[in-house]
């Protein structure tokens, strides 16, 4: 093409759990990050990734920027169809007022269904690919744990997804989209993308072990010009879908077989790999038998089965029965989800002592509400914690401390993951001075709290998220697949 580009940018996802028991609504978009067209001010959220590179690019003069909607959610159960069809129809209604485009950027999450839609990635894709036509270029931005359907490779031009677990590189691997999407709306090159099914569902840590290595080895091939971009899906073990799978997908400048042999040789790399790539599961019995154990830093146990960034309800009280049981005293837990406690903690005020209910409301794998008579530390109406660059609401927020226990906890109104220290230290509780520290998470909790932990166990407790996919209950999975299979 010849003059400056017209771009259009707009973000629409949310990370849904098939088997959490949250339905998504309109409402959870508002409370995390909706931004109708033209108002998304300076603070981008990380599902509009690729808006920072593309802002600065406008602001050279290197394109024309039309921004449309952005709207991203808590992690969570499918969408209500009401609600993805009222935001897919805004994000298409922004598209037709751009007019003309010459290159659409999405950032999407990738793991998105709806009730009745299992791929509303590839709906989404799909609808604005008839919309612009063949000519145009359309480059999507999503999470290493998307499910990347047929629906997806058929629309987009050109697909990228982070390579970290957990997401460290996520405005890095936007920088890398917006330049080759760029690039081929220029004619300077031309994608040709294969993919490869690894046939397997597990979980993919980056940070360290083989996975490491591998993404080291990802990157080494880009650097030499093996490939314009690989990317390895991981997929989410949590999505009920037919394409829900572990996945290489590679783009190579106009070399359809180069990229197919080099996606089978990944691939095959990956397969090999199969159960090694995730941090060991503690069983809770040994994890509560560490926490009674004598320590002078921290233990930090994370409940990754009651992790709200992958769509739990971040209420379950398995664990902190259990540690209350062998009398496992000077525990900081959070972040709870329980907006009735959070009310009441924050009508009392900060100084208050009062009975409250704690946990244990949403379903029957959170277990059963823990009754206490608590000291509010500290309360907030609009808390939030750090995490990548962002701020993470919480919501309404308090920090309160169980005498007869000697617990400290924070709860909150909104599901957030507890990603940061900052959870506990803006609600009046430091948790480098506890001896246990348990944080709703997964993974990305990681880098903030193991500088002050003596020990991180991932604890395999009761939950919404069970790691075993052999116990989880798919319907719709394709099989057959690891490790659902021989």
């Amino acid at each position: 093409m010849t003059g400056t580009p017209r771009v259009f940018a707009a973000a629409f996802g949310v990370e849904v759990n098939a088997f959490s028991p949250l339905a998504t609504g309109r409402h959870d978009f508002a409370a995390l990050s909706y931004h109708p067209a033209g108002t998304l001010g300076a603070a981008v959220p990380l599902i509009a990734a690729p808006f920072v590179p593309l802002r600065r690019l406008a602001q050279g003069g290197a394109i024309t920027l039309v921004e449309g909607m952005v709207a991203g959610a808590q992690p969570g159960g499918p969408l209500t169809r009401a609600t993805y069809e009222a935001l897919a129809g805004e994000l298409l209604g922004d598209l037709a007022a751009a007019g003309p485009v010459d290159c659409v950027v999405l950032g999407l999450h990738g793991a998105m269904s709806a009730q009745g839609l299992p791929d509303c990635d590839g709906d989404l894709i799909a609808r604005v690919r008839a919309m612009i036509g063949p000519k145009a270029v359309l480059a999507v931005l999503f999470d290493s744990h998307g499910t990347l359907s047929q629906a997806m490779l058929d629309g987009a031009d050109l697909l990228v997804c982070y390579k970290e677990y957990p997401h460290t590189d996520i405005a890095e691997s936007a920088e890398k989209l917006v330049r080759l999407a760029l690039a081929a709306t220029r004619g300077d090159i031309a994608p040709r993308v294969a993919v490869h099914d690894c046939r397997m569902i597990s979980v993919y840590h980056t940070m360290h072990g083989p996975m490491q290595a591998l993404v080291a080895e990802l990157r080494a091939r880009e650097a030499r010009g093996l490939a314009l971009d690989i990317s390895v899906v991981h997929g989410f073990i949590w999505a009920d879908t037919p394409d829900t799978s572990a996945k290489v997908i590679v783009t190579t400048d106009g070399d359809a077989p180069a990229a197919a042999r080099i996606a089978g040789e990944i691939g095959a790399r990956l397969r090999a790999l199969a159960g090694t790539t995730h941090a060991p599961l503690v069983a809770m019995a040994e994890a509560v038998r560490c926490a009674a154990a004598p320590r002078a830093a921290p233990l930090v146990l994370a409940d990754t089965a009651d992790n709200p960034g992958g769509g739990a309800p971040s209420d379950s009280t398995w664990l902190l029965r259990a540690l209350a049981a062998a009398g496992v005293g000077d525990v900081a837990a959070g972040i709870i989800w329980d907006p009735a406690a959070t009310e009441l903690a924050l009508a009392a005020g900060p100084g208050a002592r009062l009975d409250l209910r704690i946990g244990g409301k949403a379903c029957a794998l959170s277990g059963d509400p823990l009754d206490l008579e608590v000291h509010v530390l500290a309360a907030a109406e609009a808390a939030s914690v750090p995490f990548a660059g962002s701020e993470w609401p919480m919501g309404q927020a308090a920090g309160l401390h169980v005498p007869a226990l000697d617990w400290y906890l924070v709860v909150s109104a909104r599901r957030t993951q507890c990603f940061a220290p900052e959870a506990f230290t803006r609600l009046g509780i430091d948790p480098a001075q506890r001896r246990v520290v348990l944080v709703k998470s997964s993974q990305h909790f990681y880098a903030a709290f193991q500088p002050l932990a003596g020990e991180v166990l991932i604890v395999d407790a009761p939950g919404v998220l069970d790691h075993d996919p052999r116990r989880l209950p798919y319907r719709h999975v394709t099989r057959p697949i690891w490790p659902l299979d021989p």
